[in-house]
């Protein structure tokens, strides 16, 4: 993995000229770019030759490897951070504050030593921490205006089962078979909620997730799904394998299939590359249109229905309402069965029944409440807002 100071369309031509297959992030405001190798194991000196200062990472698996090694351009070394068995304390904390200077980030040097410290997953965890501690972009860093929608070609009964599987959304009337289900989480691909549906062979689901960057695509039929990128700020070096025919596959042949591979192949700069995507998929407009934005006022707001031990907790919450009230019937009895004492009134057994009446209350009002508690939890909050 590979940080160097040049823009994106630079290096990206630098890696095609040597035939180097990797991803090239955008370039920062400093300068600074990713350069994420296909494959870890290439050999990266080629690219400190040139006149650009870098930073190479190391792989967390060597031991011998520092933790991150700076070029001044030319193949001239730079400053290297150690790791912790690898030199002094004093002499890594030097070192890591060169290197945040190094990226205008001179206060985040003590963290960059941490970050040296930390025994990471791999090279690619180690690159998104470091992206975090010198605030440069990365993969999936988005807005705050994500939206995540699913197109779903299916019967009533299982647009209902996904809307529930994918649930607190709003589901979308039926345009000729087809639902959109406005996703309030998109914690989880259209892979995978379909399978909660069980869509029959005929039927097929479609996610798109759009951020103000980037615009993806998941494609979901019974036993096969693929996924395309329509819109990133990541390049490729090297032409990536079009998903033309993975859509192909799952969805069936475009209505016009030059057109479907150039958007898909990112050829065209559209300012919705989803919206002309669908349709030539059998997409009706009018759904495709109703994809971004707020649900119409027409969508069914979708609470997540109780599991099964959720209903359980209901169960033996209102057994022990039940069990409360039995007992006090009984303590009301016994109480109101006593004989009366001579001078005895029935206003005094009233009074003896103060204290009972006001357990019972606090108890029913208790499970009353956790009942209510135990609701809110598998129902989701309020509907969202609506325009």
């Amino acid at each position: 993995m590979l940080l160097i100071e040049a823009d994106q369309q630079s290096v990206q031509a630098l890696a095609r000229t040597h035939g180097y297959g990797a991803e090239v992030g955008p370039t920062d405001r400093r300068g600074w770019t990713w350069v994420c190798p296909d494959d870890e194991d290439d050999d990266l000196t080629w690219f400190v030759q040139e006149r650009w200062r870098a930073l190479v990472l190391g792989r967390p698996d060597d031991p011998r490897a520092p933790a991150a090694q700076a070029w001044n351009g030319c193949g001239r070394r730079g400053p290297s951070l150690a790791r912790p068995a690898q030199a002094p304390l004093e002499a890594r904390r030097s070192t890591a504050r060169e290197l945040a200077a190094m990226f205008g980030r001179s206060e985040v040097g003590d963290e960059l030593m941490s970050w040296s410290e930390y025994a990471h997953e791999d090279t690619f965890d180690a690159a998104e921490s470091l992206s975090h501690v010198l605030a440069l972009p990365w993969y999936g860093d988005t807005a705050e205006d994500d939206e995540t929608a699913l197109v779903v070609r299916c019967s009533p009964t299982h647009a209902q089962r996904l809307a529930e599987a994918v649930a607190p959304c709003w589901l979308a009337p039926s345009v000729d078979d087809w639902w959109i289900v406005h996703c309030s989480d998109d914690s989880a691909g259209a892979f995978w909620l379909t399978g909660h549906a069980r869509l029959t062979d005929d039927d097929m689901a479609i996610e798109v997730s759009t951020t103000t960057t980037t615009v993806e695509l998941s494609a979901y039929r019974p036993g096969t799904w693929t996924r395309a990128t329509l819109r990133s700020p990541w390049v490729r070096s090297t032409p990536d394998p079009s998903p033309a025919e993975g859509l192909a596959h799952v969805l069936g042949r475009p209505d016009d299939d030059a057109w479907a591979r150039r958007i898909l192949d990112r050829d065209e700069h559209l300012d919705d590359p989803a919206a002309a995507l669908l349709p030539l998929y059998g997409v009706p407009r009018r759904v495709v249109a109703e994809l971004r934005g707020t649900p119409g006022t027409a969508a069914t707001y979708v609470r997540r229905p109780p599991e099964p031990a959720d209903r359980k907790f209901e169960g033996l919450a209102l057994a022990a309402m039940l069990l409360v009230a039995l007992v006090a019937g009984a303590l009301v009895v016994r109480v109101t069965s006593r004989p009366f004492a001579a001078g005895d009134t029935a206003s005094d057994h009233l009074w003896d029944l103060l204290p009972l009446s006001l357990l019972v209350t606090v108890a029913c009002a208790g499970t009353a409440r956790a009942l209510i508690a135990a609701r809110r939890l598998v129902t989701g909050h309020a509907p969202p807002y609506r325009a």
